[in-house]
């Protein structure tokens, strides 16, 4: 989508004071030849402001103020390492080919080295639109296939359930004439007390970078095979992980314990807002009946400097599939106050997917420990 109007100066310059971080104004004006030499914001600002900028600089400047338009999301499936060659074969093979003429599904492929490929996905998707009745607009998915010594990982980027979707159908592809054994990292595999348990050691996880400062969002699900007798078991374990006590029954109960039971008895998932979610009462009540964590949003900041992420696990259900992905980012600063200021800035797409596939592996090895081998078989309608 292309702007329409030319911007104001005084536009331009709140851009830059309030959403757009210095890096990337230094980068949208180096390549012209204009070096900004200021400290405060407001001075860089009004610095800007005054240069002729074109439609594509202005372009840029949208773009980064989209943010959701710019944060990776991505999945994962896992391949024995010993089945990674003749997988890598079989891809090699499918180099452009047409999968899907419905939708002039075409796939890619770029080998990197004996260990690494790419492989673009691009297909067509109709909408209803604006000018169109029907709008096509073209998508594309990238999967890298990265061999580590133990496993295979097959990572690919998302934007929507059709994505996970097409990343699917191509493997299901491969499966026509070869069978190996990919696995994906679902919640159903795990028993109801490990589902929170996976959550619980990615918190206390001692990151290299960077550092849990808080969790500020929690999808919590009910077990629909729960029964009340398993109370004792989940407690203990789940009481462990958490590093939380739950309140010996009383025989008196509160007001807020008695809206609490109702609350229980009438939900079957729920997303619950705040700071330090995992502290709190509420949450440690609901896990021992027989709910557990489904999603998590974490505040992370990094170690050597200013920078921040917003990181979300996500493990959806229609179709069943993990999402990873970054949904805010940026730096800290002070003002001339000294309180401390969040200044968003989207880290570029190869900052993004280190992030994400570090935090997949970890995720990876925490999961492994508590997987137990199932045959599932994944709904294929769209959440």
């Amino acid at each position: 989508m292309y702007l329409k109007k030319y911007p104001y100066k005084n536009n331009i310059k709140k851009v830059v004071e309030k959403y757009i971080s210095l890096r990337d104004t230094q980068d949208l004006l180096k390549p012209k030849g204009i070096l900004i030499s200021a400290l405060k914001r407001e001075d860089i600002a009004n610095l800007t402001k005054d240069y002729y900028l074109s439609q594509k600089d202005f372009q840029e400047l949208k773009q980064l103020l989209d943010s959701p338009n710019n944060f990776k999301k991505m999945g994962r499936y896992m391949l024995p390492v010993k089945e990674s060659e003749e997988f890598r074969e079989s891809l090699e093979s499918m180099n452009g080919k047409v999968l899907d003429h419905s939708d002039n599904t075409k796939v890619n492929i770029e080998v990197l080295d004996e260990n690494k490929m790419n492989v673009y996905i691009q297909y067509e998707e109709q909408r209803p639109g604006l000018i169109e009745l029907l709008e096509t607009t073209t998508k594309n998915i990238v999967v890298n296939v990265d061999n580590s010594d133990k496993v295979c990982n097959v990572n690919y980027t998302l934007n929507s359930a059709s994505d996970y979707k097409k990343v699917k159908d191509l493997l299901n592809y491969i499966q026509l004439d070869n069978s190996y054994n990919f696995k994906e990292l679902l919640l159903s595999e795990l028993e109801t007390k490990n589902r929170t348990n996976l959550f619980a050691d990615f918190f206390q996880y001692n990151f290299k970078e960077w550092e849990i400062t808080k969790i500020t969002q929690i999808k919590i699900k009910k077990d629909s095979n729960y029964r009340a007798e398993q109370v004792d078991q989940v407690n203990e374990q789940v009481n462990e992980q958490v590093a939380a006590s739950v309140a010996e029954p009383s025989d008196v109960q509160t007001d807020n314990e008695i809206m609490e039971e109702v609350i229980l008895e009438g939900i079957n998932s729920a997303l619950l807002s705040g700071e330090n979610l995992i502290e709190n009462s509420f949450i440690k009540k609901v896990l021992t009946q027989g709910f557990y964590f489904s999603m998590s949003c974490i505040r992370f900041e990094n170690k050597n400097n200013a920078n921040f992420i917003d990181f979300v696990i996500d493990f959806k259900s229609r179709p069943e599939r993990l999402e990873t992905k970054i949904i805010e980012s940026g730096e800290y600063s002070s003002d001339a106050n000294g309180d401390i200021l969040e200044t968003r800035r989207i880290f570029n797409e190869d900052i993004q997917s280190q992030i994400i596939n570090e935090f997949n592996d970890i995720l990876c090895k925490i999961f492994m420990d508590y997987s137990q081998p199932l045959n599932i078989e994944i709904d294929t309608e769209i959440e």
